[in-house]
């Protein structure tokens, strides 16, 4: 009943009405629970993927770590909607009612149009000509080629990949397409896509990888694209001998050097991470080793925050720890018992002239189990970065060694403001889960706190929703919109300082889906207990340079700051 109390006083009753269901109704969930899971709620009751039949662990190994979740307003009424991705059938999108409950409008917005799309796998949202509303990037597993939907601005998607120069379909092999990178790498104002796969060369022979930089034609042909993977200098790294293959997860365009220009971080497994710096003129330069961010053995999701508050976007990859050998007292054998190495996550921190360091035992989020999707957030509003990360595997094949990893939970891992983390992912509410791979944050209740998503491989999504555990704590959600930059202000700097003498909070804002998770559009800061307006927030926009500066800002309240204003303030 405090709770209760405690979230009605936070939430306006305007709010409460426009949110039904969705509104701050008593939980059942046990006291001192962070979260309750609303899935059966929600209507959501799909399953991943369903009585599969192939079991060769080099074709099919992929199959086992599918499964995304997009979360984005694809029909521009407010509410965030979620798309999924399965393995054989349609990718559903669900709508968001706003009263708490979602509808399939998959076949009313284009998806069971034109090519038939069974096999999908990343997703992501994002506005790709700058017309106002996002269009949709699907990459798919076992197909011809990925995928790009065209948003028409009323809810109606229509495919366009190959028209577009997005998709190069093959006519032998076939993709097997996992994360989607997103951003504005030429800071021409229209967003670029690279693509990730995960693919052994086993399979196809001598193919190209399918882990692609897709730069955005920009003006001349908005929302239309050319390969400049080779031109670009990316060279997707491999591994060798029996083992070689493609296999970058989860690529992210991030400034990790704050130079103004977004540079290319990639999760990728078998040792082969790769961080790439951008030059400035269209090319970028491997720096993996001299930036000494080549130690994570087996990349998967990527989470890039400023952990420790010093202004700074740091790098947490998930990977793999276990104790012992998976094998007991066998060997690394063609037989594929333990391939993967057992040090488990990452935790680097940008110390400044473009060179990191490990921190990851200091910081304490070593042992992930089998990790897959990983997201910051500030899920107690304490203006502090957490992270969350899904985890869990299960493969039919024999030995292995993977069945020790099929119990493994999410974690949610709580920074104490120093980077220093303690997993509290049962006693907040959101450990119960299996096999997770997407992961996804927003606010779906609008009441100021961040929610969690994850998709499960050959399972459902499942949703939790945050109780506010810390009521009294402030927000303050940031959508920045461009004009001279693209529209979704991607690449955008933004930080916040709550007070006068108080340290700034820093964020990037950011694109795709890192591992196959996509969270919701903006920037969320928690403050604490703050009760004064928001002494300034400033946005540095990506293409134009322009620095604007808000000050005395609402709390609890969501702000759209726009290029265009800056810029007229410029002269």
């Amino acid at each position: 009943m405090k709770r209760f109390l405690a979230c009605r006083a936070l939430v306006a009753l305007t709010a409460l009405v426009a949110l039904g269901s969705f509104a701050c109704t008593p939980s059942d969930a046990p006291p001192g629970e962070s979260f309750e899971e609303i899935t059966e709620r929600t209507g959501i009751n799909y399953t991943q993927f369903k009585g599969y039949d192939c079991f060769d662990p080099v074709i099919c190994g992929p199959d086992f770590m599918a499964g995304g979740v997009a979360a984005g307003d694809y029909d521009g009424d407010g509410n965030t909607d979620l798309l999924v991705t399965r393995l054989n059938d349609y990718p559903i999108l669900y709508r968001n009612r706003g009263d708490g409950t979602f509808e399939d409008r998959s076949k009313e917005a284009g998806l069971l149009d034109g090519p038939a799309l069974a096999r999908s796998n990343g997703a992501a949202w994002a506005d790709l000509d700058n017309k106002g509303c996002p269009d949709l990037i699907i990459t798919a597993l076992h197909d011809k080629r990925n995928y790009l939907f065209a948003n028409d601005c009323h809810g109606k998607l229509t495919e366009v990949g190959v028209q577009r120069g997005f998709a190069h379909p093959r006519e032998e092999e076939s993709v097997y397409g996992f994360g989607i990178a997103v951003g504005d790498y030429d800071r021409d104002g229209f967003l670029d896509i690279l693509t990730g796969e995960w693919r052994y060369d086993a399979i196809y022979p001598g193919a190209p990888s399918n882990a692609r930089l897709l730069r955005n034609l920009g003006k001349a042909n908005p929302g239309h694209f050319e390969d400049r993977t080779e031109q670009a200098g990316i060279t997707i790294s491999t591994t060798g001998g029996w083992l070689a293959g493609h296999f970058a997860f989860s690529p992210v365009f991030t400034d990790l050097d704050r130079d103004g220009y977004q540079d290319i971080y990639i999760g990728a497994d078998f040792n082969r991470g790769q961080l790439l710096w951008n030059n400035g003129d269209g090319t970028f330069t491997d720096a993996t080793h001299e930036a000494k961010v080549d130690s994570d053995e087996n990349g998967m999701g990527v989470a890039i925050a400023d952990y420790d508050g010093d202004g700074r976007p740091d790098i947490f990859v998930s990977s793999i720890y276990q104790t012992g050998s998976a094998c007991g007292d066998r060997i690394l054998d063609r037989e594929f018992c333990a391939l993967w190495g057992e040090s488990g996550n990452r935790l680097y921190r940008n110390e400044g002239g473009r060179v990191f360091s490990d921190w990851t035992d200091r910081a304490g989020v070593r042992d992930g189990a089998w990790g897959w999707g990983s997201m910051p957030l500030d899920y107690q509003n304490r203006g502090v970065v957490d992270i969350a990360q899904t985890a869990g595997q299960f493969w039919p094949y024999q030995g292995m060694g993977a069945d020790r990893f099929h119990g493994d939970t999410t974690r949610l891992w709580r920074n104490d403001g120093k980077a220093k983390f303690k997993d509290v992912a049962a006693e907040a509410g959101v450990a119960p889960t299996r096999k997770g791979k997407g992961l996804a944050t927003l606010d779906l209740d609008k009441d100021g706190f961040e929610d969690i998503v994850v998709a499960e491989n050959s399972g459902r999504l499942r949703i939790f929703r945050n109780l506010a555990a810390e009521p009294g704590n402030r927000w303050l959600a940031v959508k920045p919109i461009g004009s001279r930059s693209n529209h979704d202000g991607i690449g955008a700097v933004v930080t916040v300082t709550a007070g006068k003498g108080d340290a700034a909070q820093y964020r990037e804002v950011l694109g795709g889906s890192q591992f196959l998770g996509q969270s919701e559009k903006g920037l969320h800061f928690g403050l604490g207990k703050s009760n004064a307006p928001v002494a300034e927030v400033a946005i540095e926009w990506p293409t134009s340079g322009c620095r604007q500066v808000l000050n005395d800002v609402a709390l609890n309240t969501t702000i759209e700051p726009k290029e265009s204003d800056c810029l007229a303030l410029a002269g």
